[in-house]
């Protein structure tokens, strides 16, 4: 793991002369004291042909935030060489520039040759120089862009340019990587299984993305990118292609042969349905059902097909088949499943996980343990995900369900200053501040706010005027920008949230989507997203209000979802809870605006008796679910939830099973039984 603010990719030559070690300590002195990171690279980390350029042989690049991009050499550098080395970066930028479709907005080189400077030798590169070098106003907009191809941060090209309020700010940021999000994308981990963990909102999936590209182009390898869930499995393949448009890689031919797009599991009747079925079939091992794996769940079915292939290697009949597997949240795995995608992949297992999404869960082993960890959150506001996540902890509850330790805590992304007041031990937690819209003063928005309504009519009311004022606000607002999700599960919340369909299209003229009726789960923007609790994870929004009618003391997964459905904006998260959630609004209200005002947080260490322990914690899980609930689940991960197969299957499974107190294993056998009635 290395320094988020500072990334090098240099030959041996010059990391290791006395000259760059000098200037590498002013440059990460540097780091302290600014935003954003300084980046020192010998050529453009993303080639288009999947070649990695040579080296400069000791010429290379600094780029600093809001300073112009430096050039340099050693000193025992040939001079003509190093302005063929400038020149044939500068044509670099100008082809990527081109290619990602960003010449109408820097236009040509003569229009950004003075962002460019390539006349300081090494020694005289001090801090006091390069402030000489201030980027501001419309020749910043112009570096972002230039620096984002450089680097590999590849934005699309509506991204950049003039923004008059924060909704511009959102809709046209510059998205760039930070030093750990580089090195997961461009630097070569020796290691057989890499671990990224990810906090909510640090761009996991996207550097998968990315990552799979680079494997793409770079190797021959057949690659799986892999996750639990069908739902998600099936965005992810529909995503892929457009972001392989996106970053301009023509051809592609074999990329069905070599690329597979997968859910885990997988069922009997289609090989290529789940990675674990797929693995089976390609070895002729044995495969076992969810239905008819009992108390052996996934993991031990992925016990005995590693003990399988074991067996196989052993009688020197067996060849990978992948040369990579991509794990998307891999917090839902457990490790019996990343030792099969070792086993079945030549050169690499990549993992990524955001190791607080499933709060209540530790299956893993590895993924506690991880090569990177990206705790900066660029997509929500800091302070909007420390409430977020305390409420997920329930920091002011009686049991706390969750307090890290103090290393977890920091590796979190949370800087700690303790106090003690009597027998009593304070812990104030702070989060650093991002600035993630430059140039523009986002102190205006207030990043969470928190209502508590007692009847869907009053809850109607106020998303009704919440909608009105963020119209008022941002007049070029759109319908996509908003999601609303609400927590149920009774019909109750189905109600509520066709209450507020109507609502929306009778006062506003705008289309809803409500995405659980829909076979298609495709996101479409020009509509107001609505969506229960099973359709959270991988959204963003400008504005995200979340109703919570379940009870969340009683219900740990609630919590868990809480933190994931707020932690999905980009501006603000409105949090409504019903009249059941009273004692929450009382407890959290406080917190809130302590962390708003102060952006800290003042919490006494609790002891170990004032934390719930894992036994109690897990029996509160298993308890928490109802029987729709279930079925919601089970439907779900088959990809065939929506409102008329939830209540076709609520009958089915009551009926079959003469009531209501089925298992999942159990709902789920009856369905895949049934499939056709679904589909």
């Amino acid at each position: 793991m290395g320094n988020d603010r500072f990334y090098e990719k240099i030959s041996e030559r010059i990391s290791q002369s006395d000259e760059y070690l000098n200037l590498r300590n002013t440059l990460k002195e540097l780091t302290q004291e600014i935003e954003g990171t300084i980046y020192v690279i010998e050529n453009p980390l993303y080639s288009l042909n999947g070649q990695q350029s040579e080296d400069s042989s000791g010429s290379f690049s600094i780029l600093i935030p809001k300073t112009n991009i430096i050039f340099t050499h050693l000193s025992n550098v040939n001079e003509d060489d190093f302005d063929d080395y400038v020149g044939n970066y500068i044509d670099s930028i100008t082809t990527l520039s081109e290619m990602f479709e960003f010449k109408k907005k820097v236009g040509n080189s003569r229009r950004w040759n003075h962002l460019i400077t390539d006349d300081l030798e090494i020694s005289q590169i001090t801090k006091q120089v390069i402030s000489d070098y201030c980027v501001e106003g419309d020749d910043n907009d112009t570096l972002k862009i230039l620096v984002s191809l450089i680097t590999g941060s590849i934005n699309t090209p509506d991204k950049g340019g003039p923004v008059e309020n924060l909704l511009d700010a959102v809709k046209k940021r510059i998205v760039q990587f930070d030093g750990d999000q580089t090195r997961f994308v461009y630097d070569n981990l020796k290691k057989k299984r890499i671990s990224i963990q990810g906090l909510a909102g640090t761009g996991k999936t996207e550097l998968l993305f990315h990552r799979l590209v680079n494997l793409y182009t770079q190797t021959k390898s057949n690659i799986a990118f892999t996750c639990y869930s069908k739902v998600l499995a099936n965005d992810i393949a529909k995503r892929i292609p457009v972001f392989f448009d996106r970053m301009k890689i023509s051809e592609r031919s074999d990329i069905d042969e070599r690329v597979k797009v997968m859910s885990s599991w997988g069922s009997l009747y289609n090989p290529n349905s789940g990675f674990y079925r797929y693995i089976c079939a390609k070895y002729k091992i044995d495969f076992i059902n969810l239905n008819d794996s009992g108390y052996m769940g996934f993991d031990g079915v992925c016990r005995l097909a590693v003990d399988q292939i074991k067996k196989l290697q052993q009688l020197g009949d067996f060849e990978p088949c992948f040369g990579y597997v991509l794990v998307d949240e891999a917090q839902d795995f457990p490790d019996s499943f990343f030792e099969l995608c070792q086993l079945v992949a030549s050169e690499q297992v990549i993992l990524a996980s955001d190791i607080f999404q499933e709060i209540f869960k530790r299956k893993s082993k590895t993924i506690q343990k991880p090569d990177f960890t990206l705790n900066k959150v660029y997509r929500t506001d800091p302070r909007n995900f420390m409430f977020s996540q305390f409420l997920g902890f329930g920091i002011k509850d009686k049991p706390i369900i969750k307090w890290l330790e103090d290393d977890a805590w920091k590796t979190s992304g949370y800087t700690i200053k303790k106090d003690e007041e009597g027998k009593n031990q304070f812990y104030s937690f702070s989060r650093e501040p991002l600035n993630r819209f430059s140039d523009i003063n986002s102190d205006t928005v207030v990043p969470t706010k928190l209502f508590l309504k007692k009847d869907n009519d009053s809850i109607v009311s106020l998303v009704k005027q919440i909608i009105a004022d963020i119209k008022i606000k941002f007049p070029n607002v759109e319908p996509g920008d908003i999601g609303i999700v609400f927590l149920s599960k009774q019909n109750i919340g189905y109600e509520l949230a066709n209450m507020v369909s109507t609502m929306i299209i009778t006062e506003f003229g705008w289309r809803t989507q409500k995405i659980y009726e829909s076979k298609d789960r495709t996101r479409r923007q020009k509509r107001v997203f609505i969506s229960n609790q099973n359709n959270v994870k991988g959204l963003e929004f400008s504005f995200l209000i979340g109703i919570v009618l379940d009870k969340i003391t009683d219900d740990v997964n609630v919590r868990n979802t809480v933190y994931m459905m707020m932690t999905r904006s980009f501006l603000t998260s409105y949090l409504i809870l019903g009249s059941s959630n009273s004692q929450i609004y009382q407890e959290y209200s406080p917190l809130l605006e302590e962390i708003l005002t102060t952006g800290t947080a003042k919490i006494k260490k609790p002891s170990s008796e004032e934390v719930i322990n894992e036994e109690d914690l897990k029996n509160m899980v298993e308890s928490s679910l109802t029987f729709e609930q279930k079925v919601e689940k089970v439907l779900n991960e088959l990809g065939l939830l929506n409102s008329v197969n939830l209540k076709q299957a609520k009958n089915l499974v009551a009926v079959l099973n003469g009531d209501t107190t089925a298992t999942v294993n159990e709902i789920q056998e009856i369905i895949e039984t049934n499939r056709k009635h679904f589909e």
